[in-house]
């Protein structure tokens, strides 16, 4: 597999400067209206704007389906999924990078008699011992850790034989890709990859998106024996970001994304592109017995 984009070495450097950005900017939070005192009507909307603009997201964590299991959580941002296992009966644990999120999250629990295990920890290193939990989940986020490939190998060894891997992870090529290219790359003269242009410029630094052929592949190496990699099952969504009906954050409030948002064509890209080229990716796998 080649990773020509972008670096995939271990960045220590790489990793402050990511915690530094969702300290300050915790994914979801620019949907909270921040006048509202009352923290469970405030993010019982940021919960319903969120799985609005991630239509596919309820549906693909199945949390009523994890009643009574065991379910670890890495990169929690506002709190969504998390509150969202905890209602429905998991013995839910979530691991952040930012003492941010864990600190909303627990207030939002203590607002709502809920009960889940919250801590600051690293994707790449995770505080538990093997074979603890009966599913792994996590939303958008493993792409942002610098060796996506190290933490994917810790939500193996700490899923039980049986268990379910689920993540979303950016998918190339994908509209948004090219959309930030164009805006960033050939605009400024940067003859860069899109996936370079990605690395560089949306979210926070170092953001990666993957091939479905890369997953596959990292994944069975992450596995190793008894992990098909037919068995893995993989699907791109046309998502908020190709459409750009997302809330936009300071980041992308120029001028030039108010205009192309007032007149980019969504239908038509629904209908001559649809999911093939969508920034998300869902992927699933299951842990052999």
């Amino acid at each position: 597999m080649s990773f020509d984009a972008f670096p995939v070495r271990p960045d220590e450097e790489l990793k402050r400067r990511v915690k530094a950005h969702w300290e300050k900017d915790p994914c979801g939070i620019r949907y909270a209206d921040s006048s509202n005192a009352d923290i469970v009507a405030a993010f019982t909307d940021v919960d319903r704007q969120l799985y609005q603009q991630d239509y596919m997201r309820a549906a693909f964590a199945g949390f009523e389906q994890a009643r009574g299991k065991k379910v670890l959580e890495v990169g929690l941002g506002v709190g969504s999924d998390l509150l969202s296992w905890a209602r429905a009966g998991a013995d839910v644990c979530g691991v952040d990078l930012t003492e941010t999120s864990v600190n909303l999250i627990r207030r939002r629990l203590d607002a709502e008699g809920l009960h889940a295990r919250v801590m600051v920890g690293d994707a790449e290193n995770l505080p538990f011992g093997d074979a603890q939990f009966d599913i792994f989940y996590s939303w958008g986020v493993l792409h942002h850790t610098p060796d996506t490939e190290k933490a994917l190998r810790q939500a193996w060894r700490v899923l039980k034989p049986g268990g379910t891997l689920k993540l979303m992870l950016y998918h190339y090529p994908s509209v948004f890709a090219y959309l930030v290219w164009m805006l960033y790359g050939p605009l400024r003269g940067n003859l860069a990859s899109p996936r370079r242009i990605v690395f560089d410029h949306v979210e926070s630094p170092g953001t990666k998106s993957f091939t479905e052929q890369e997953v596959r592949e990292m994944l069975v190496r992450t596995a190793g024996d008894g992990l098909a990699a037919e068995s893995i099952k993989l699907r791109p969504h046309l998502a908020s970001s190709d459409l750009l009906t997302f809330e936009l954050s300071e980041k992308y409030r120029e001028r030039k994304w108010q205009i192309i948002r007032s007149i980019y064509p969504r239908a038509l890209v629904k209908r001559l592109i649809g999911d093939r080229f969508g920034f998300f990716m869902t992927v699933e796998a299951s842990k052999p017995r």
